[in-house]
């Protein structure tokens, strides 16, 4: 029997191109339970992508404030070895989805095709992400999406711990394509695998006030969400 784990997968490419910012990549991952993740189905309600799901995604573990919440990954991480960092460095990090008010995420996702448990981002709505890394040795690195300029902005992914629940769908329908086809369904569960990407920029580790983040409804970005299944 096959079990199968979700992954949330971000798309952008953070590489520096010809003429860009000069910039390094600080990579890594971590591993564990570290947080929670729950999408909540829409319907098909995108008009130029028909057949393809929405829903709001929420990524971490959420608490509210008086005028914002806070959804936060956090744990252990190493880096890789193509980081621009310490390769085998490690330390803590804080992974963090900030969106305003005390509600439900605001952060509406699609598939990326119809059915697809891919998914990308379709508006951020006044969301954003926060990257912080603590490391054993050295200076705290931080780093947001979308940050400005643009090539700054952190990527990341994120695998999903088999064993994901569903309400208001057939537990034979439990995954990620079908609840955005499904409204008032949603998918829940724990991550247990994060990796990410940071751009650095030196002498910097200030996150731009949210009246910077205009980058909104970024229709060729996004974050994914797929399938990955183990024997």
């Amino acid at each position: 029997m096959q079990q199968a784990n979700w992954i949330a997968l971000f798309v952008m490419s953070c590489a520096a191109s010809a003429g860009s910012l000069a910039q390094a990549t600080v990579i890594g991952s971590a591993s564990g339970d570290l947080g929670a993740f729950r999408y909540d189905g829409l319907g098909d309600i995108s008009i130029s992508r028909p057949g393809q799901g929405v829903g709001i995604y929420t990524l971490g573990t959420c608490t509210s404030a008086v005028e914002s919440t806070t959804c936060e990954l956090s744990g252990n991480y190493t880096e890789s070895a193509g980081s621009d960092g310490t390769a085998g460095g490690s330390g803590t990090f804080s992974f963090r989805m900030i969106y305003p008010g005390t509600d439900i995420s605001p952060v509406l996702a699609v598939s990326r095709t119809p059915g697809s448990d891919e998914l990308f981002l379709l508006q951020l709505r006044g969301g954003r992400f926060v990257l912080d890394l603590f490391p054993v040795i050295g200076d705290p690195i931080m780093g947001i999406f979308p940050d400005d300029p643009f090539e700054y902005s952190i990527g990341f992914s994120a695998f999903l711990a088999p064993g994901a629940t569903c309400t208001g769908i057939a537990a034979q329908d439990c995954r990620i394509g079908l609840v955005g086809l499904t409204p008032d369904s949603s998918i829940s569960g724990r991550v247990n695998l994060f990796s990410f990407s940071i751009p650095t920029r030196p002498g910097n580790t200030e996150v731009p006030e949210p009246g910077t983040l205009a980058l909104l409804g970024l229709g060729l970005l996004g974050l994914g969400l797929g399938r990955r299944r183990k024997s």
